[in-house]
């Protein structure tokens, strides 16, 4: 994980090459105009990626297995709505959700 200022991550897609956008290794956007610098490595530390490219299905962890089952359910509920937020036509860009571990089928939460 690696981090860039909110103002030059759209910049440094160019810069960085190829191989880190094949392998979606992008630099997670901070606003170091803030002043608690601190607060917005652990805000974005703590916080899932979402990639949109240009097809129609995107993945986001969400938990790991060794969390608690209240916080995974948490975690799962912030991302739906988080997803639901940033997604183009909000809900009506979405035409299914499943969740799915490592090595289990993709079980459908909405479709």
């Amino acid at each position: 994980m690696f981090f860039a200022d909110k103002r030059v991550v759209t910049l440094l897609s160019g810069l960085l090459g190829k191989p880190f956008s094949k392998k979606k290794k992008v630099p997670v956007p901070l606003d170091l105009k803030h002043n608690n610098w601190k607060e917005q490595v652990e805000k974005a530390c703590s916080s899932a990626l979402l990639f949109l490219g240009t097809g129609t299905c995107c993945v986001v962890k969400v938990a790991r297995v060794s969390m608690e089952q209240k916080e995974i359910v948490e975690n799962v509920v912030a991302a739906i709505n988080g997803i639901s937020e940033v997604v183009p036509r909000k809900w009506g860009g979405i035409r299914s959700l499943h969740l799915k571990l490592l090595e289990s089928l993709a079980l459908p939460l909405y479709q």
